[in-house]
């Protein structure tokens, strides 16, 4: 049995630097991946030379944060217009508290 020779590896991105990514594999006339795995290659071939130097990067703060990330799961209910089902124990009982 051979090795594999490409593992998988699923990314998440905010769907402008999806889009910015798209343009540019379109621009290239490469699939997605190719565009993807390339730039990886040139980036750690760049930040290996000077992984020391990453020690003494330092965010500017009002630049840090500047993609806004996706809301996840469900949103929150309000609970000042939810009201009880009506025919349930619920909706009796705030019935009755009401007269």
């Amino acid at each position: 049995m051979t090795p594999r020779r490409n593992s998988p590896l699923f990314v998440t991105l905010p769907l402008p630097e999806r889009e910015r990514l798209d343009t540019y594999a379109a621009k290239v006339g490469r699939p997605l991946s190719w565009t993807v795995r390339d730039a990886l290659r040139l980036y750690l071939d760049a930040m290996e030379a000077r992984a020391d130097a990453l020690g003494e990067v330092t965010l500017d703060p009002d630049r840090a944060g500047d993609t806004s990330q996706p809301q996840r799961g469900r949103p929150r209910k309000d609970k000042k217009t939810l009201s009880p089902i009506s025919g349930l124990v619920g909706h009796r009982k705030a019935k009755a508290g009401k007269e």
